[in-house]
């Protein structure tokens, strides 16, 4: 499963403000949980991903 988001997009389904996602990206990915600053091929902006593989695999 490849989850994918704008930090826009998850500061407004979280309610946060823009400065709380972005450090939270950064710890996220310091922890090697996702990548930010992703550009996905004919979507606009730059992209936090986090992929996982199902449990079930």
């Amino acid at each position: 499963m490849v989850v994918a988001a704008t930090p826009v997009q998850v500061a407004r389904f979280l309610g946060w403000k823009a400065a709380e996602v972005r450090q939270t990206a950064a710890q996220l990915e310091e922890a090697g949980l996702i990548r930010t600053d992703v550009a996905i091929e004919g979507m606009a902006g730059e992209y936090m991903v986090h992929s996982a593989e199902p449990a079930y695999a």
